[in-house]
């Protein structure tokens, strides 16, 4: 699975209308890496996001933890294949 621009753009949303504040960990349905790739996705950040260094971005790990979720061993991903691209 992936975490595309439409993703981003929520997510954006979600955080301008406070949905997001004092939240510390995550969980994810199946293991995450960005859509189409890693580039577009810095790309993306750099637009809705411009106060994260989009440069140190390489994996929705690195996403959440600049979006303050600290709590990196409440990041969690559930998937049964057993892959874990965000942790």
């Amino acid at each position: 699975m992936g975490i595309g621009v439409q993703a981003l753009r929520l997510m954006r949303q979600m955080q301008g209308q406070g949905f997001l504040a004092g939240r510390k960990s995550v969980l994810e349905l199946g293991s995450q890496t960005f859509a189409p790739d890693t580039h577009r996705a810095r790309e993306a950040i750099r637009e809705l996001f411009p106060e994260i260094p989009s440069d140190s971005i390489s994996t929705p790990r690195d996403f959440y933890r600049a979006l303050g979720m600290t709590k990196m061993s409440r990041l969690t991903s559930t998937d049964m294949t057993a892959r874990f691209a965000t942790t």
